[in-house]
């Protein structure tokens, strides 16, 4: 606390004794880019032919969000939840939900650069300068293939942004310290950046039987990066090293009568992640075309003990790209880009109370590429081709018994879209794209099913949108309605330890969703999203019980966020001022593909205060859940005697944001 105090001091200070004012800098005005670069060739948000959201770090700052859970719903259909240890967190985007523990449908990257699942429990970059969220399949713009979307995350690179960033934030559920230093290294075109992040969360569980505070966790992150990028010349060069280490208690599970007390269960939950994340990505720029070669290497060791037995588990993976894209000034009737793809993972767990082991290997070589023409200056026409080939490698051993298993996939995953600009405010487009999830063998395995591999999940997307601006381009408005079927729905079956992933037939999700921004004044700002997503069996295979029409588990019937936000007229000396609100509704959500056990919909309540005194410093003060709503985000039942067991989410948290930049 006393090290919390001294930086406010610190801050405090800076404050009142920097040179820059408002009013030396109110002809000023920065504009929020509106290219998305995810499409991998920097297209214009209202030109993007899919349902695309850009989450902008302003509002991350306002909210205080710190890790990846925190973008739970700043996206249509966007549902982040946590499931048992928070690497494990279930992404859930217009339907598609992540039943897979290792490999979920919705992928997340950093500047390109594809995420090992155990970074979804840790902090968002220090740097980031906007988040970008993608529907539907993207096998086609990325080296790892994604069947549900993709969570792009955008930093600034060394070299970009301020040369110094501080910010810290006291809660009542957390304390946070991060800092960035981005400083050029002489004239040659090297830059280099420096960040730190220190978070320390607050338990909300207390002990059934003992009374003991659960739940905390500690975030620590370092991350260094070398850019080497001179002016006029064609070369782009980032080197980025990165480690963090996690100590959590966070999983905690409640018995159904101890639910709005928030008692756990009397075992023994808790882990400690480290995790080190290697990076390369360099681009060369020829008259036509930029090639880049992104090369990246992740390794974690997952020390768990849940129910108060060790499961600890590592994985080491190695990924390469190489992309070749058209340059925006290239072409006048037609643009592309194409890739090749490898990566290579082992991983490993173990169960030492219960003489068990399971190790795999897995390879997966990928070509994908799309092209578009420009048929006229209305009419766009987009078509795009995967191919992928994943051999796995497993072998399991139990209590001296050993058995292995092996198997290859390959997928074909095509993609076709049409876009036509109405007017020079309203876009249409019309999409038909596919993609695939790996077949494979379960992670955590057992000689008994280690040679029971299941079948690629296969998914078949189609879709519609509008985009436009309306009211002197006050008003952006973008809609879309979907159908997603999957072939060979991948979920896990039995009970633990002999849990398996199987294929057990099809799903379907018919949806619709709708976002939008209307600058109601020059001082008031409104928005609203929405999302319904009706996502259930069509044929259920996997046992005699027959749950057509059943509601797939973990996808929110449907989800919304209203808000505003309102300049409040004060005098220019004292900066400026700005309030914020909204309304997070989330649906009834099934835990179970019996549909037996749900979580009931609930609305949270957020509001918060921003003052910039100057244009490098921020206070904000905020409330997240401020009606303290109890909700379950994951349940299992434990069995008999025990019943139903719950995580729930955050309750009521109120704080205090300090920034500063230079």
């Amino acid at each position: 606390m006393n090290k919390q105090k001294t930086l406010y001091w610190m801050m405090a200070i800076a404050i009142a004794n920097s040179p820059v004012t408002w009013a030396e800098t109110q002809d000023e005005s920065v504009e929020l880019s509106t290219l998305v670069v995810s499409s991998k060739r920097s297209t214009e948000l209202e030109k993007l032919d899919v349902e695309t959201k850009i989450i902008s770090k302003e509002t991350l700052e306002k909210t205080d969000v710190q890790s990846l859970d925190g973008l739970n719903g700043l996206a249509p259909g966007l549902s982040i939840l946590q499931r048992g240890a928070r690497i494990y967190n279930n992404i859930s985007l217009r339907g598609q939900s992540s039943m897979d523990f290792y490999v979920p449908n919705v992928l997340v990257y950093v500047d390109g650069l594809v995420q090992d699942q155990g970074t979804l429990g840790q902090a968002l970059p220090i740097a980031t300068r906007q988040v970008e969220v993608l529907n539907g399949p993207q096998g086609t713009l990325y080296g790892r293939g994604a069947v549900g979307g993709v969570i792009n995350i955008i930093t600034d690179k060394p070299g970009e942004g301020k040369d110094f960033e501080l910010s810290t934030s006291q809660s009542n559920l957390k304390q946070m310290v991060s800092g960035r230093v981005n400083q050029a290294l002489g004239d040659s075109g090297l830059f280099f950046d420096l960040s730190g992040h220190y978070l320390d969360e607050d338990g909300e569980y207390k002990g059934l039987l003992s009374g003991k505070d659960l739940g905390d966790s500690l975030n620590k992150q370092i991350q260094g990066r070398l850019r080497w990028a001179p002016e006029n010349s064609p070369w782009d060069v980032m080197l980025s090293l990165r480690h963090d280490e996690i100590r959590s208690s966070e999983e905690q599970y409640v018995p159904e009568s101890d639910f709005s007390r928030r008692r756990a269960f009397p075992v023994e939950n808790e882990y400690s992640l480290r995790l080190d994340s290697y990076g390369l990505i360099a681009s060369y720029d020829f008259d036509k075309v930029k090639v880049s070669s992104l090369t990246s290497y992740q390794g974690r060791d997952f020390n768990r003990v849940v129910f108060s037995q060790a499961s600890p588990e590592s994985q080491k993976t190695i990924t390469q790209e190489l992309r070749i894209t058209s340059l925006p000034s290239a072409y006048d009737t037609f643009s592309y880009l194409a890739g090749l793809y490898y990566e290579d993972t082992d991983f490993s767990f173990a169960r030492p109370g219960s003489l068990m082991e399971s190790n795999q290997t897995m390879e997966t070589m990928a070509a994908f590429g799309e092209a578009t023409w420009y048929v006229t200056d209305k009419l766009d026409i987009t078509t795009g081709l995967r191919l992928d080939r994943n051999k796995v490698k497993a072998d399991a051993s139990f209590a001296g018994i050993t058995n292995q298993g092996s198997d290859t996939f390959y997928s074909t995953s095509p993609k076709l879209v049409f876009g036509y600009q109405l007017t020079p405010e309203t876009r249409v487009y019309a999409l038909y794209s596919e993609g695939s999830k790996s077949g494979g063998f379960t992670r955590v395995s057992t000689p008994a099913i280690v040679n029971q591999s299941y079948d690629a999940q296969k998914v078949r997307n189609y879709e519609m949108g509008i985009k436009t601006r309306m009211l002197d381009e006050r008003l952006w408005l973008s809609a879309a309605t979907y159908f997603t079927k999957t072939d060979d729905y991948q979920l896990y079956l039995g009970f633990a330890p002999n849990q398996y992933l199987d294929n057990i037939g099809e799903t379907e999700v018919k949806g619709i969703s709708f976002d939008s921004h209307f600058a109601a004044t020059d001082r008031l700002n409104l928005f609203a999203m929405w999302a319904y997503s009706k996502a259930e069996f069509t044929d259920y295979d996997a046992t005699d019980t027959d749950l057509k029409g059943n509601a797939t588990p973990y996808v929110p019937r449907s989800t919304a966020n209203v808000g505003l936000e309102y300049d409040l007229p004060v005098p220019q000396s004292i900066g400026k001022l700005s309030f914020h609100t909204n309304a997070l509704y989330t649906g009834t959500m099934y835990f179970d593909q019996e549909n037996v056990d749900k979580q009931s919909s609930y609305t949270l309540w957020n509001a918060g205060l921003r003052w910039q005194p100057q244009h490098n410093v921020n206070v904000d003060l905020y409330g997240n859940n401020l009606s303290n709503k109890d909700y379950a985000v994951y349940m299992f039942n434990g069995g008999p005697g025990l019943g139903n067991l719950y995580q729930l989410g955050r309750g009521r948290e109120i704080g205090v944001k300090l920034t500063l930049s230079y």
